[in-house]
């Protein structure tokens, strides 16, 4: 039995009538010309049965507390049913890109049924040019993106056949404590809630003296371009949201963000919000509602460091300026790196131990009170927005990878949206693409297609920027060389 970490109950805690889908799920696109031949849906279930024992959390069920008086513990337990938790889905064939995310939206909007494992595989034939997909839903509270990445090195193969490594040991299920064992382990935390909570608010203050040296150093050199929470303008999906959800995705080649980098001397992450700021531009122009404020992006940040994988969620998370009031894309990419160094070492300065302590002071059941009520009467409609987007870019397989012998070929992850932030744009680069998913409410935001399709002009005019830069660049080397054999010449 292990304890979740105050951050990862969290994401349980977290779900309400609207907020209850606090999990994050993945589309991968696979071609099955190298799987052999047969029960395409069984060679997953063996597949996944070869390997999970690798993916600890894949065999882990959830043990709550009675009354909610503490964390939920994790108990291991390898007789998982993957015939239930790996199910076929049979759509009208040839499966569109469409019809995929139609399902995948409607996938997204349902609970995950605490009494399993925290995970579920849909398995759909058929889609385009005869591709295997697999929708892939797995609980927040059993990993971040980074400790996701870290374990797909583990479920994939690098060969279509290779085997799988044995388990250690016979996989044994623990034992399930009773309720009075229970409630003696949630008598100890209560105990010591006061004591961390002392060494939060100690670490706040710290915190808080630190943010405020930084502040004052910006501000003296003169800096505009540093974001402060709850600056940013309301958008129509920047509202209370209901249980449905939408999902839409797409591609972008990684050599032309690459490129773009390179010439700006900007980072991938700098490139990715510009692409997103550019299609959200783009997007809100045609509705007629660009605020003239620019809009604000939430950053989910790893701190796991060299701590493994046992804490399921270590981030933190900076607030950066998306620079959507320069019409320029060349002048928006600039900003917006301007934007992010400076959250970057905000972001650094508040650190992310006084966060973690905070998270494990409230008890669950009040803080599961508290989110619903937020919920319930819509508060989220009442203060400015923390950000209007969640953006993330998590670093994918730069190698060719496997699965149950088909080869990936892309994977589209999609995060979870909350009251106030409706919309999450997550990607993940693979060897020669971006594969980007986008989340929102069709009730908040009903065009969700058109702001995807976006995203693509948005990184041809970043390209077009690149191009034009690099060529001023080439001209100004060449002008420099031509002086400088010129003064030879003479001398």
């Amino acid at each position: 039995m292990r304890r979740l970490s105050g951050l990862d109950a969290v994401f349980l805690a977290a779900e309400g009538p609207a907020n209850y889908v606090t999990h994050g799920m993945a589309v991968m696109v696979l071609d099955p010309s190298t799987m052999p031949a047969g029960d395409r849906v069984g060679a997953v279930r063996d597949y996944v049965r070869a390997r999970i024992h690798l993916v600890p959390p894949l065999q882990r069920r959830l043990v709550p507390v009675p009354l909610g008086l503490d964390v939920p513990r994790w108990m291991d337990d390898p007789r998982v049913d993957l015939d239930r938790h790996i199910q076929a889905m049979r759509l009208p064939t040839p499966v569109t890109t469409v019809a995929l995310a139609s399902f995948v939206s409607d996938l997204a909007g349902r609970k995950l049924d605490r009494r399993l494992p925290l995970w579920e595989m849909y398995v759909v034939e058929g889609f385009e040019n005869d591709r295997l997909c697999i929708a892939a839903k797995l609980h927040h509270s059993l990993m971040d993106g980074g400790a996701g990445m870290q374990f797909m090195a583990s479920l994939f193969a690098l060969e279509p056949d290779a085997p799988a490594p044995p388990p250690p040991g016979p996989q044994v299920p623990e034992r399930q404590p009773g309720d009075l064992a229970k409630l003696a382990g949630a008598l100890v935390s209560m105990i010591r809630r006061p004591l961390v909570g002392a060494r939060a608010v100690e670490r706040t203050v710290e915190a808080g003296i630190r943010v405020s040296r930084r502040v004052v150093d910006h501000r003296r050199r003169g800096g505009s371009s540093l974001t402060i929470p709850f600056s940013a303008p309301r958008l129509p999906f920047d509202a209370p949201i209901t249980p449905r959800r939408e999902v839409a995705f797409t591609s972008l080649p990684l050599d032309k963000i690459r490129g773009v980098a390179h010439v700006f001397e900007v980072t991938i992450n700098d490139v990715v919000l510009a692409v997103v700021a550019g299609a959200m531009r783009r997007f809100l122009v045609s509705l007629g509602r660009l605020p003239g404020k620019p809009l604000v992006a939430a950053v989910p940040v790893s701190v796991r460091g060299d701590h493994g994988v046992e804490q399921a969620n270590m981030v933190s998370v900076m607030l950066t300026s998306l620079a959507t009031d320069l019409e320029d894309p060349a002048d928006r990419l600039v900003a917006i790196h301007h934007a992010a160094s400076e959250a970057k070492l905000l972001q650094a300065a508040v650190g992310s131990e006084a966060l973690m302590e905070w998270f494990e002071v409230p008890v669950p059941a009040l803080f599961s009170l508290a989110t619903s009520l937020y919920a319930r009467l819509r508060l989220s409609a009442l203060h400015p927005p923390l950000c209007n987007v969640l953006v993330s870019n998590v670093p994918g397989p730069p190698v060719p990878l496997y699965f149950a012998g088909a080869r990936l070929e892309s994977i589209f992850p999609l995060g979870p949206i909350f009251d106030g932030v409706g919309l999450n744009i997550t990607a993940v680069s693979s060897m020669e693409t971006l594969d980007i998913g986008l989340v929102a409410c069709p009730d908040q935001l009903p065009d969700l297609w058109d702001l995807a399709s976006g995203l693509r002009p948005a990184l041809k005019e970043l390209d077009a920027a690149r191009l034009s830069r690099g060529g001023a660049k080439t001209s100004s080397k060449a002008k420099r060389a031509r002086q400088s054999g010129s003064s030879a010449s003479t001398s």
